[in-house]
């Protein structure tokens, strides 16, 4: 994204790193399976105190941009919470061009299925022990769940009902990513590995060891490599998305590294921290500037609008936007409380729709 590439607006779901530890039991992986991926600080003052301490002894790399707030041209409308539907302990969400929102729950292990446009729940399909990740195929209509006991669960879109269950040998599976490209399908395990998998049989093509935890997991717009986030080292990975081999020095950003959005260039990445900052990674250089945010923030949605990012931060939990071009924090537009993990966006009607763990809801926003 360094080249001033075709503009894509990120919406960043991030929660206060005060964050009570009874909702703990379940993270991006979860400490059932004996993994963890979520902090588990109590006190805001301290990890306000320790964000700040962190950002201070990391040095950022590359140019600084100014968090100017006044500055920031174009803030958007505000956005107005419509509705909130009830989908018990929900985790994972993608969206397909249709408007279908998949929505994970941890604790029914199951999948539910919404139209945002409509806000209308159309029903559910079970999936492994602990689903906590979704990715879809470029045409929307097939989609693989990353299940923590070891398994991807493959379903029907449109019908609602499970294909078929693909097996990862003794390790839980924690992310899944889909090449829109190429239709490779990858997952990342609680060994600390990414697989490339046969889409059909599961069968492991290639395989790469990238550290402790790999949490955020995307393949770039050309199919031609996988980018990984290692939880717990603070790593950020780039793999050649056919051999999986690296293809370059794997760079630290610290923190406890969560989701991860490609531009559509393939040239700039942007990575939520739990720490409390967004990471602006230049692909061409390696460079990274770290901007931020009053709370941690978790995932990251991408459209092809305007440049920028929302993202769900403070005690009170309010919307800020990241303005990824200008490297800019705008004040927040809208609130609501809750634990809020993933979200997804609808170009077609501009709805926004957001997992709401602490209140079991899912969100949806204009």
């Amino acid at each position: 994204m360094r080249r001033r590439a075709p503009q894509v607006a990120l919406l960043s779901v991030a929660l206060a790193a005060s964050a009570c530890s009874v909702d703990r039991p379940i993270g991006h992986a979860d400490a059932g399976l004996g993994v963890l991926t979520d902090s588990t600080s109590t006190d805001s003052a301290t990890a306000n105190a320790m964000r700040r301490a962190f950002l201070a002894a990391t040095p950022t790399r590359g140019a600084r941009r100014p968090l100017d707030f006044s500055r920031a041209s174009g803030n958007p409308t505000p956005l107005q919470l419509i509705t909130s539907l009830p989908v018990i302990q929900p985790w994972a969400l993608a969206m397909n061009t249709s408007g279908i929102a998949l929505v994970s729950s941890l604790g029914l292990n199951n999948v539910t299925f919404i139209d945002v446009p409509s806000a209308r729940i159309l029903g559910t399909a079970p999936t492994g022990g602990l689903p906590t990740d979704i990715a879809l195929t470029a045409d929307g209509n097939t989609a693989y769940v990353a299940n923590q006991d070891g398994t991807l669960t493959v379903l029907d879109v449109n019908t609602r009902q499970v294909l078929r269950t693909l097996t990862i040998p003794s390790t839980a599976v924690l992310c899944v990513a889909v090449s829109a490209t190429t239709g490779a399908v990858y997952a990342g395990d609680g060994n600390g590995f990414v697989s490339r998998l046969d889409p059909i049989s599961g069968a492991i093509l290639a395989q790469s060891s990238v550290g402790s935890l790999p949490n955020g997991l995307v393949v770039n717009p050309a199919g031609s490599r996988v980018y990984v986030t290692n939880t717990h080292g603070g790593q950020f990975v780039e793999l050649d998305a056919t051999t999986l081999a690296p293809t370059r020095p794997t760079i630290f950003i610290g923190g406890v590294v969560q989701d991860i959005a490609i531009s559509p260039a393939g040239d700039r990445a942007v990575v939520a921290n739990e720490t409390g900052f967004l990471s602006d990674v230049n692909l061409l250089t390696g460079g990274v500037v770290n901007i931020p945010t009053a709370g941690g923030a978790f995932g990251l949605v991408t459209s092809p609008a305007a440049f920028s990012l929302i993202g769900v931060t403070g005690p009170n939990l309010g919307y800020q936007v990241y303005q990824v071009s200008l490297g800019q924090l705008r004040p927040p537009f809208a609130q609501i409380r809750g634990g809020l993990r993933r979200g997804g966006y609808h170009p077609a009607t501009r709805w926004i729709a957001v997992t709401n763990t602490w209140n079991s809801t899912v969100d949806l926003f204009r």
